[in-house]
């Protein structure tokens, strides 16, 4: 959770915390990859901001990979690292970046890179519809096809996953956002 202007968002993770599992994960192995996620993120936003980027030793791989995605793609960056908030909603979410790759298409598109040994299957595409459901609430156009970009440890080029808005994933999300609050009311009167 996130407080904003004195009042508390619920932030998409928080919302997708029931699809994942990972109780059986040790709690330092998951603090460790989140201290890696993070470096690549703010290096990744450090190089699309102009800026000096500086990934930890164990997230240089990653972001070598990032790099090779970039060279391969040549796109051109709008937003990086914003958050966005929803009122109705009450709920937020940072995304990664939104590109342009071809004057053919019109609309920016939705990426987020993922350091994840693997995909997730239910998590990612519903993350990404959380994201442009804040961008859409928030006045922003976005492309309905979502790219989410696993990047390799090794330093290769990364895996990318492409996703399509649709109704019924959309649907789910706005459950699980109402089921997220009915659950925080259902702690709070305990």
């Amino acid at each position: 959770m996130i407080e904003h202007n004195g009042k508390l968002f619920a932030r998409v993770t928080d919302i997708l915390r029931p699809f994942n599992d990972f109780s059986k994960i040790d709690q330092k192995v998951l603090e460790n990859k989140a201290r890696i996620g993070t470096s690549v993120h703010e290096a990744i936003a450090h190089d699309i901001d102009g800026t000096f980027p500086c990934p930890d030793s164990d997230a240089l791989g990653y972001f070598e990979s990032y790099i090779k995605w970039k060279t391969a793609l040549t796109p051109a960056f709008s937003i990086s690292e914003r958050r966005f908030f929803c009122k109705e909603k009450m709920i937020t979410g940072q995304i990664d970046c939104l590109i342009n790759i071809s004057a053919s298409i019109k609309l920016p598109q939705l990426v987020d890179f993922k350091t994840s040994a693997q995909e997730s299957k239910v998590v990612w595409p519903m993350q990404a519809h959380l994201y442009h459901y804040l961008l859409s609430v928030n006045g922003m156009l976005a492309h309905p096809k979502f790219l989410f970009v696993k990047l390799d440890k090794h330093g290769n080029l990364p895996e990318v996953f492409e996703y399509t808005w649709s109704q019924n994933i959309h649907a789910k999300c706005m459950n699980a956002i109402d089921d997220f609050w009915k659950s925080q009311k259902f702690a709070d009167n305990k």
